[in-house]
């Protein structure tokens, strides 16, 4: 009786200890899982507000903001200025960044902002560091507007489109150029630093796209991240620049494609289909014909056999052209529609932002 009395106990006493056990660890965990959440919920609003803080740029109308995540070849226009918020706005440098994810490479071109060049806009030749002051003279949105002539003026520099753009006070400029450097770890202080200085830089990304192109960087070797700044030989010489992209032509999405693509100028702007054929060339494209339309366009329009192709769809993007037409449903009679598969006129609309 005594040793049945005896186990009798031991399995009280174990039963006892477990729920002992459960209760310390039920205690225990309500605390933990507290904290967990408050971690959690911190780093979300966090990066909520960080992500706001980049959304800042808006969109004039006919763009659309798109997403540059999947992009094969984005690019990013960075620009520090003396000081973002004093009229007028004085450039100190520029970067154009070409991020080549077929090829697994990044290019930083720095463009001397002394140097002179005919601004894109009918501006003409000025220095490159008034380039956002002449574009948002006389303008309700001075540093939108000032950033477009910018763009427009790389295109004409590179034949490349910019996909997103990044302008930044000189003061906070060593925060950006680290982590677009280099990939610097992108940590709660980056993070911190970033809400900072919120008032002191201009985007149209996300954070979350700036946080893809930050963890490219960081993934490719010192060798994979090419710079060079450009002397005014090499600006004034497309051709050696549109040299650059040729890897990735011969690879890109559109080269696939194959689609035939001529280029028309409707308009009275010399040059402009040449330079937008550079913009074909340069991403794959197969240009059959460059001309003149056979009558003047307003709009700039494109007309295609397939609407939805990846090429057309490209060329609408980059060039801002919205209206997209199917050659089978359209009277125009221009004489290069029958024999390409795309054909893209240049209104007054493009042509005088470009020229």
């Amino acid at each position: 009786m005594r040793r049945y009395s005896a186990q009798k106990s031991k399995k009280k006493n174990k039963v006892i200890g477990r729920n002992i056990k459960k209760t310390i660890t039920r205690v225990l965990l309500i605390p933990i899982l507290f904290l967990v959440s408050l971690g959690f919920f911190g780093v979300y609003f966090t990066l909520k507000y960080v992500n706001k803080s980049f959304a800042m740029a808006s969109f004039s109308q006919g763009e659309v903001p798109y997403d540059i995540k999947g992009d094969t070849f984005p690019t990013l226009l960075y620009v520090v200025v003396e000081d973002i918020d004093k009229e007028p706005i004085n450039i100190k440098t520029i970067k154009f960044i070409v991020f080549d994810r077929i090829n697994d490479n990044i290019s930083t071109y720095i463009i001397p902002a002394e140097i002179k060049y005919d601004i894109a806009g009918r501006y003409g030749e000025e220095e490159l560091s008034k380039t956002i002051a002449l574009g948002g003279m006389n303008s309700d949105d001075y540093l939108n507007d000032g950033i477009k002539v910018l763009k427009n003026t790389t295109f004409k520099i590179f034949g490349f489109n910019t996909d997103k753009f990044l302008v930044v006070s000189e003061e906070q400029k060593n925060i950006f150029d680290e982590m677009l450097s280099n990939g610097t770890f992108l940590d709660i202080v980056k993070i911190k630093d970033i809400i900072e200085v919120s008032g002191e830089f201009k985007t149209d990304m996300t954070f979350s796209e700036f946080y893809n192109l930050f963890s490219y960087i960081k993934s490719l070797p010192n060798e994979r991240l090419n710079k060079e700044v450009l002397n005014e030989e090499r600006l004034l010489n497309p051709g050696s620049i549109d040299q650059d992209f040729s890897d990735y032509a011969l690879e890109s999405p559109i080269s696939q494609e194959n689609k035939s693509i001529s280029i028309l100028n409707g308009s009275n702007y010399p040059g402009v289909a040449t330079l937008v054929s550079r913009l074909v060339k340069n991403n794959g494209g197969r240009v059959v014909a460059i001309g003149n339309s056979d009558q003047p366009y307003s709009n700039s329009i494109i007309i295609a056999e397939n609407t939805d192709s990846l090429t057309c769809r490209y060329l609408s993007k980059a060039l801002g052209i919205p209206n997209i037409v199917d050659k089978n449903g359209t009277n125009l009679g221009e004489h290069e529609i029958d024999r390409s598969d795309i054909v893209v006129i240049l209104g007054f609309d493009t042509s005088e932002q470009l020229y």
